[in-house]
């Protein structure tokens, strides 16, 4: 994958972490609010999407040389 395209993938991702968090968050609440065995794994599957995104994020940011906190 070219630059470009690199930056490209991480911009999206990281344009899309503020409303991964805000989802998160309101169903961590409406799972403590009532809690049953559906919310759990709705959660836990919208989880995994999150930990990808933030992989996929990673993954570009050491393509553009900006993995070590630059």
């Amino acid at each position: 994958m070219s630059e470009p395209e690199t930056n490209i993938v991480a911009e999206t991702v990281r344009g899309q972490l503020d409303d991964i968090g805000d989802g998160l968050s309101a169903q961590f609440a409406e799972l403590q609010r009532d809690c049953t065995a559906e919310r759990c794994e709705r959660l836990v599957i919208n989880l995994r999407g999150a930990q990808s995104a933030v992989l996929r994020l990673r993954e570009a940011l050491e393509r553009e040389g900006r993995g070590d906190g630059q």
